[in-house]
């Protein structure tokens, strides 16, 4: 299964820089079915944009933290973290959010 944290998806909290952004992690398990979707649909991208370079510049980017899909070892002070993999995601514009019944949750 996969676990939601850090759901700061309705309320600005400064990040990176101490900029305010919108932001929320998914947290689940390495064999979790979507790893494998994830890391081949990075790959495309990359591929896409960079052509042969695309290898080195993704392992460039990786050692940054710069791509959204992360090993939770990374986040290991945190709990849920460890021995997973996570995908986070950020921005500067509210996101909508609605609730099972397509009402938008606003707080």
């Amino acid at each position: 299964s996969c676990a939601w944290h850090f759901r700061h998806y309705l309320n600005l909290k400064p990040l990176m820089a101490n900029v305010p952004r919108y932001s929320t992690a998914f947290i689940f398990p390495p064999d979790y079915p979507c790893v494998k979707g994830i890391t081949a649909a990075i790959a495309q991208v990359a591929k896409e944009k960079w052509g042969q370079k695309a290898d080195n510049i993704l392992m460039s980017l990786r050692t940054g933290l710069k791509v959204c899909l992360h090993n939770g070892d990374e986040k290991a002070e945190y709990a849920g973290y460890p021995g997973s993999m996570f995908v986070s995601a950020s921005k500067k514009a509210r996101p909508l959010v609605i609730d099972r019944c397509r009402v938008a949750l606003t707080a």
